[in-house]
This record gives C-alpha cells, structure tokens and sequence, in this order.
C-alpha cells in the first residue's frame, strides 16, 4: 500500500515537472483498453511517438478525484507537444490543471489525426474520426467510473466534439455511420477554443473543390460571399434568424439541432486569430460562438494556437466553475 502511494506520487511530481509532460497512456490505461476491447481504435497511436496519448491511472485502484476532461485538438495538432507551433498538443494546458490539483488520472488526450500540417485541407469530419473519438470519450467514462466528464476543444476539435456529444447518424464521401445516443447528459462543461461552427470564409466555393477539408458536405465551407454585408445584416436579425442561408452541410445539421452540448458552454474566441478570419466573422456572426453559449471569451490579437497555449487560467476557471487560480502559477 506504502509502496504504491510512493510510486503515485513520484509520478504526480514528475508530471509538474516542465520537461515531463509526456505519454502515452499509462500501463494500467493501456491494459484495461485492451480487456474491454478498445484494440482496433488504436488509441495510443504510437506509430507517431510517445506523446500522441495522455491518460490513466497511475496504479490499479487509484481514486479519481476530480471529474474526468477529455481534450481534443484541432486539425494537424495532437495529444502533446510535438515541437511546432501548429502541433504543440495539449501540454500547456494538462500541465496547468496538474498544478491546480488535478492528477494525470482525471487528465485524457488522444491524437486523431496523422500531425502533418501538409495533409491539413484532406481532413474531414469524416465517419472515422467521429467514431474513434465518440469510443474515446465512452471509453474514459467506463475507465474512470465517473458519470460525467468535461471537455475542451480546439479548432476543428470543437466542431467534431459537437457532432460526437450529439450522436446521431453521419454521412462523409464514403459511409454512414451511427454515433449512438446524444451523450449531452454526462458532459457538465465544454469549453470551445477557436472552433468555425458557421463555417471559414477562406473556404471559398473554388477552394472547396480542390480541399475537402472546405468542402460542402464535411468541411467548412462557408456558403458563397460569407462577408457579403446584406445577407450579414440578415444572419444578425432576430426576426429571421435562418435567412435562407446555406453552408456546410455538416455544420448546417450540427447548428440546427438545438440541443445543448452541456450543462455549460463557454465559447473562446479572437478577433486576431489569423486561421478563422478577420474578427471572426461569417455571415454576420462569430463563427467560434457556439450556439447556445453560457459565456464567451473574447480576445484581441491571440493567433490561432494562442489561444490554446494563453488561455490556460481561463480555461481551468471555466472548468472549475469560477475558481480563482493561484499567483504561483
């Protein structure tokens, strides 16, 4: 018993540690994937290193205090850093939550995509990565034991955390998949960083025929003319909120669903964020609001991944519901 609590304390110092927060997943993670049949996912993922998985109890029977974040990145990012501005993982924040009292075991990451920024306008919200993330977060819910779990995305992660919380059946360019009931009941916050829920103006009609990830069907095209002040002005009124407008068929079905992701939402945004566009703007609204958003957090000139990596005491305040953080960190 003293034995274990030395070797579950060694591994909680060495994970505050700046150098040390690495993967993948722990043994004891490792193992109970594998037994519950979890093996054809291949969560690890460590044909692309060590640092593409984060999670799990340190020794069997180890309590899991806090409730359960699962993070899921953007596209070309992954689990951890991976030593580039546009892959540098979730370390930042999962070191962050350590020093505000988490352990490694309420902490959980998975890369979903293959972390090269060169294959960044192929990726989709296809069936396959839908599926292997909505298993991940069942399978974190089943390892912990929690009923509940919190979540927090970044990028194209927010729009693919929506889609995996509200379940349902997909449709990509090669398969329909059926994600299983809406699981909005067990997710108490989810915080979304950077997300194109209306879609990115960038991803112009030309652009979405050569790009599939700015395609009409599962990318984020953002309809014809986005800025165009006339149907901006009609996307902002009240009265008419639909306005006839039309985008991304996966996002259009996303945002008319009307349930709630979570119990509570808070959406981070910036008007620098040189990815999304020019004040965040598509068809009058800010494309990284999600719908039916608690809070929002606006920021002025935070680039893209700035606003994963420089948000972190926002980000465990969310999470904390409100909690001040400690000068010392």
């Amino acid at each position: 018993m003293l034995f274990n609590l030395f070797v579950q304390l060694l591994v909680w110092c060495c994970m505050l540690s700046e150098a040390l927060i690495q993967g993948p997943f722990t043994d004891d993670f490792t193992e109970w994937l594998q037994s519950a049949g979890y093996d054809g996912y291949d969560f690890p993922s460590l044909h692309l290193g060590i640092n593409s998985s984060f999670g799990g109890r340190a020794v069997a029977h180890e309590k899991i205090i806090n409730r359960p974040i699962v993070f899921i990145h953007g596209n070309s990012d992954g689990a951890l850093d991976h030593g580039t501005e546009y892959s540098s993982g979730w370390s930042e924040s999962i070191r962050y939550f350590l020093q505000g009292g988490y352990n490694p075991s309420s902490l959980y990451a998975i890369t979903w995509g293959d972390r090269n920024l060169k294959n960044s306008f192929a990726r989709t919200h296809s069936c396959a990565t839908l599926l292997r993330l909505r298993r991940f977060l069942e399978a974190v819910l089943r390892y912990t034991g929690h009923p509940e779990i919190d979540i927090v995305a970044h990028s194209m992660g927010v729009t693919l955390a929506r889609r995996i919380i509200k379940g349902g059946s997909v449709s990509d360019d090669v398969e329909e998949c059926d994600l299983g009931e809406p699981m909005n009941h067990k997710i108490v916050t989810f915080v979304g960083i950077a997300g194109a829920n209306y879609g990115l103006c960038l991803c112009s009609t030309e652009i979405a025929q050569v790009a599939p990830a700015c395609g009409l069907k599962t990318g984020f095209w953002s309809g014809e003319n986005c800025e165009d002040s006339e149907a901006a002005a009609c996307a902002t009124s009240l009265e008419e909120p639909s306005c006839g407008l039309k985008y991304g068929e996966f996002l259009m079905r996303l945002n008319e669903d009307s349930s709630k992701e979570a119990k509570f939402i808070a959406s981070f945004y910036s008007l620098g964020d040189e990815v999304v566009g020019s004040n965040n703007m598509v068809w009058g609204r800010n494309t990284s609001v999600i719908p039916q958003s608690d809070e929002s957090y606006v920021f002025a000139s935070l680039r893209h991944h700035e606003l994963k990596s420089k948000t972190l005491k926002q980000q465990f305040e969310v999470i904390t519901g409100g909690k001040k953080t400690s000068d010392n960190f």
